[in-house]
């Protein structure tokens, strides 16, 4: 069972930010600093560019980070850091909105120049809870199988048929909220969805829960990328309650539906290169017949792919995880979407690059 400890250290929807300003440790700028660590447990604060520079060469190759910046160490750092994969956003935090905005403009990383602490911290709040969600959820976990490794594969198959198997109780549900609260941010939107949820737990509202708010598929999938074990326990009666639903409203006959979503150079080579391979995916994936509707939608990021997936899928085969309409069980829209089963296969057939 996991541990209240355990869990307040998970890192999901975690990203770092960065403030960098010569008079950090001013009388004004520590009540500032107080307000904005409570954007990010990962809040770190610089008064040189020699010491921000480095600390920003430091960080992995997945870290999602945030910089603010005032007007004029901005026109020095930007320029060098701006090309960084980890630097996502940038805020230029100064007196003068107009001077900045002269040389901030060239800079397509720099999403505003403010001068009121309020709307700082209100833009950067209602950016980076978008941007975190586009990143994790419409960045795919998915693992390949290979001849050489596969490990993951397997490993990620294993678990959610455990996770399926597991016995529920009460102790876990109520666990399993908690941490939703938790995570939730204190978003009054989530936190009333979470309400009803709670009140009415059903496999019935798991899928609507599923299908009207993107909050838990976020959890779940960055809880797959980490590999955090602690949350994906709790998941578990989730889990299954989805399970039982698809397959009652299983899809009989074969189907051509479409996915876009967003991945890294890295992970772009990595599937023109699985042409003739199984992939698995570790999260409920919502498909749509509507092509063109698809790919439009999704808005290309700093350092990303478009990808479009054209799915074919047949539920005659063999031991295939369930996909199914949910139209009727989504308030939020008119057209159909098919809703695959968390952790379901598929064969790349081909891959072609426009």
């Amino acid at each position: 069972m996991a541990s209240n400890s355990e869990l307040d250290n998970n890192d999901l929807e975690k990203f770092t930010l960065i403030w960098l300003d010569t008079d950090i440790n001013g009388s004004e700028n520590k009540q500032t600093q107080n307000d904005l660590r409570k954007l990010s447990v990962d809040f770190k604060t610089f008064d040189t560019i020699h010491d921000c520079e480095l600390f920003i060469q430091s960080l992995s190759i997945d870290a999602y980070t945030v910089l603010i910046v005032s007007g004029r160490l901005g026109r020095e750092i930007v320029p060098r850091i701006h090309e960084i994969k980890q630097i996502y956003s940038i805020y230029v935090y100064c007196f003068n909105r107009e001077e900045n905005l002269t040389w901030a403009k060239n800079y397509t990383k720099i999403k505003d120049v403010l001068t009121i602490k309020k709307e700082l911290i209100q833009r950067i709040r209602n950016d980076n809870k978008k941007a975190i969600y586009d990143i994790n959820n419409e960045s795919l976990q998915i693992n390949i199988y290979t001849n050489n490794s596969n490990d993951q594969f397997i490993h990620s198959q294993l678990l959610i048929d455990h996770l399926l198997q597991m016995k529920i109780n009460s102790i876990i549900d109520t666990q399993f909220f908690t941490q939703c609260q938790t995570e939730s941010d204190e978003d009054d939107l989530e936190l009333k969805i979470l309400e009803e949820f709670q009140q009415n737990n059903s496999s019935e509202n798991s899928l609507y829960l599923l299908t009207k708010d993107k909050f838990l598929s976020k959890l779940l999938t960055k809880a797959f990328k980490k590999k955090n074990l602690n949350i994906l326990y709790l998941f578990r009666s989730y889990i299954r309650n989805i399970n039982q639903q698809l397959e009652l409203y299983k899809c009989s006959t074969s189907i051509h539906v479409y996915y876009s979503y967003l991945i890294t150079e890295e992970e772009f080579e990595q599937l023109k290169n699985s042409v003739g391979k199984f992939i698995s995916i570790n999260t409920f994936l919502v498909t749509t017949f509507q092509r063109d509707k698809v790919f439009l939608a999704l808005k290309q990021t700093n350092n990303s792919h478009k990808v479009l997936f054209e799915i074919y899928a047949d539920p005659s085969i063999d031991d295939i995880k369930p996909f199914a309409d949910i139209k009727s069980l989504n308030s939020s829209t008119n057209q159909s979407q098919i809703l695959f089963m968390l952790g379901s296969i598929f064969h790349i057939e081909n891959f072609s690059q426009q």
